[in-house]
């Protein structure tokens, strides 16, 4: 799988390059890490996995050696053959940083559970815009919410849901879902272990057509027409091999489909792992206007696999 920040043939990808900049300044800042993995997430931002970012792909990407022009050979750093992102100054303040072990606060909270779990934009309003969780700002206030931030206000006059309603509700139809015998074959059949080499191929061949597709029309190779068509049918083939493959990553550890063991798996896991599952098996969740003998406001738009 190719760095974050680069294509496979070392090129730079100016969007990722400018979020490696935006982390590498905000660790060097000493600000704390939480917030900016939410921060990343909730702007929909992704990892070259298309998992959310946690602090070890944070890490990873952010200590490559190449982000720097770099590369190690024998223990020791030399050039490399590709570009630089950052400026070593920055990389060395930031390398630092992630080796003090005394950045306490780098360090996830010891009750993570505490944070939203429909974080990552994966909650929308009926009016398109993403919901983000918001938190009370005194004893005795209104409880915390996810509430609309559609950047013009819209039609939906900032909607919002409480929010230990909503992952209540969330989490319930997800685990129905997780103890459902005949859901957990089709996705035990579809993300099959044996596969994972071959989707890898696939996605490495989609990839690669894509930049040729936009090689010739960039070429005038193609029309515009057939080069809508094309996009979409790539990105659709890309997108679902990606899902099995981090299905395959994500639901290995999903105890077999038993209401109690289903139940126990959960409640110890981390607040990352359950968004990790989430995000594996729904695409997005929308939330409806308060409606009087309604109160399921929730309309879940869940990912499948064939069979």
């Amino acid at each position: 799988m190719r760095p974050y920040g680069w294509n496979r043939d070392g090129t730079i990808i100016d969007d990722e390059a400018d979020q490696l900049r935006y982390m590498a300044d905000w660790v060097a800042r000493g600000e704390p890490f939480l917030p900016l993995i939410d921060d990343l997430n909730d702007r929909g931002i992704q990892t070259v996995s298309g998992k959310p970012w946690r602090r070890s792909t944070i890490k990873q990407a952010l200590l490559n050696p190449r982000i720097v022009g770099k590369r190690e050979k024998g223990g020791e750093l030399v050039d490399a053959d590709n570009e630089p992102i950052l400026d070593d100054d920055v990389w060395q303040k930031v390398r630092g940083i992630f080796a003090d072990p005394e950045r306490q606060k780098f360090i996830a909270p010891k009750d993570p559970k505490t944070r939203p779990l429909l974080a990552g934009g994966i909650l929308r309003c009926e009016c398109g815009g993403p919901m983000y969780g918001t938190s009370p700002q005194q004893k005795g206030a209104r409880p915390a919410v996810y509430q609309c931030r559609s950047s013009g206000g819209g039609w939906c006059n900032r909607r919002s849901i409480v929010l230990d309603t909503a992952d209540a509700e969330v989490t319930r139809h997800v685990l129905a879902r997780l103890v459902d015998t005949r859901l957990r074959e089709d996705l035990a059949t579809a993300i099959a272990v044996a596969g994972m080499d071959e989707d890898r191929k696939l996605i490495a061949q989609y990839e690669a057509r894509q930049r040729a597709l936009g090689k010739s029309y960039g070429d005038l190779e193609v029309d515009e027409v057939a080069f809508v068509a094309a996009s979409q049918t790539l990105a659709e083939n890309l997108d679902a091999a990606t899902g099995r493959v981090r299905a395959r990553e994500v639901l290995t550890d999903v105890p077999e489909p038993s209401v109690m063991k289903i139940a126990s798996w959960w409640e110890a896991a981390s607040m990352d792992a359950r968004r990790e599952v989430i995000d594996v098996l729904v695409r997005r969740i929308d939330v409806k206007a308060k409606v009087a003998g309604e109160p399921d406001r929730l309309r879940i738009d869940w990912r499948y696999w064939p069979k």
